[in-house]
């Protein structure tokens, strides 16, 4: 199991409430922010979707195939899900589908892409960057992405962490020939390694067909918020022109929420995070809501809540809510209202009683 092999296999610490407290005394005082979110009346797996209320002890399962337990693959895959069901009607513009900082050899991408069929006059592009391997040259993150997507050569890029083309696409040679030409391919690839991650829009981009293609979903994973920033830099000029319309983001061990909203924010768009039902908005909250909503015990801090019993304690700290997401605000769009309306209504986590529709309400039958 890649779980297994990458050393990320957590464990839950439980800790208490207390040294947290609910802010009583809320008042706007003329400010144009937002304080009714009150996390402690939310369900605990609100924002942790493996958290077992009757089994309180029990260690999250990694899917196989990737560090992510079922309950964060469940999420995560949901919200994509809900994204291109907003896209897929459109058939007539370019779809490119990215996902950067990839630590899990490519199997969230691998699952992303089954919900974009090839149909319509363009066939959707998956765009795959590896994290930075352990091994210099980032031989063996490129190698973990190219085994997966074996089969799905031709709508499939793949890149080192620099943004340098891995492979060698569309060989259609023996496994030999092909392994030779992927190797020399690679040492070509070295040999002009970028020194930081260029351009995605140079990148990804044909300029023949730039104004008929946009970015519906963006991922960036990795092991801290630096490299995540060092992501959304190369990303500022996309985010200006709508080129990019959602990201997703894994909540690395340093990530700090204010930095994040005060970057989206800058590049005018909304901040959430993922829950188990729901996408909840925090770029709008107050101040002191936001720090009191990261500090409760229901959220996990770095050194006591999710650790790991194996590896690089420091790299591999799983917090909550696993993960953040942002929209374009002040931007009204069918695509962006489905995909909020798809992921709310279909958690699943209350069954029917979860759909405030008026023709999904449930009679009370006496």
């Amino acid at each position: 199991v890649l779980a297994n092999f990458m050393g990320l296999l957590p464990t839950r610490l439980f800790h208490s409430s207390r040294g947290w407290e609910r802010l009583e005394t809320r008042k706007l005082n003329g400010r144009s922010c937002v304080f009714n979110l009150f996390i402690d009346k939310l369900d605990h797996n609100e924002f942790d979707p493996d958290y077992n209320p009757s089994n309180k002890e029990q260690t999250p399962v990694p899917v196989e195939g990737t560090y992510r337990t079922k309950g964060q693959v469940e999420v995560i895959n949901r919200f994509i899900s809900s994204v291109a069901a907003a896209f897929r009607p459109n058939v007539s513009v370019q779809q490119h589908v990215v996902f950067a900082g990839t630590r899990d050899g490519g199997h969230l991408a691998k699952e992303a892409l089954k919900h974009w069929p090839a149909r319509g006059t363009y066939r959707t592009q998956l765009h795959v960057f590896a994290d930075q391997s352990k091994d210099e040259l980032d031989y063996e993150s490129v190698q973990n992405i190219e085994d997966q997507f074996k089969e799905d050569e031709e709508d499939v890029h793949i890149y080192d962490s620099m943004g340098n083309v891995a492979g060698h696409e569309g060989n259609k040679n023996d496994d030999d020939e092909a392994e030779e030409d992927l190797g020399q391919n690679r040492r070509i690839s070295i040999e002009t390694k970028f020194d930081a991650l260029p351009d995605l829009k140079n990148i990804i981009f044909d300029p023949d067909e730039e104004d008929d293609s946009v970015i519906p979903y963006l991922h960036v994973d990795g092991t801290s918020m630096a490299m995540q920033m060092s992501v959304l830099a190369q990303t500022e000029h996309l985010l200006e022109e709508h080129k990019i319309v959602v990201i997703g983001l894994e909540h690395t061990p340093d990530l700090d929420a204010n930095e994040l909203i005060e970057f989206f924010r800058r590049n005018n768009y909304k901040t959430f995070m993922l829950g188990l039902r729901q996408l909840t908005r925090i770029d709008n909250l107050c101040p002191e809501i936001l720090d009191n909503v990261m500090t409760h015990p229901s959220l996990a801090s770095p050194d006591e809540t999710w650790l790991n019993i194996i590896g690089d304690q420091q790299n591999n700290v799983l917090r909550m809510p696993p993960f953040f997401v942002a929209m374009p605000r002040g931007r009204h769009s069918k695509e962006e209202m489905g995909i909020q309306h798809t992921y709310d209504l279909f958690s699943g986590a209350s069954g029917l009683l979860q759909v405030k529709t008026a023709n999904d309400r449930v009679a009370n039958v006496k």
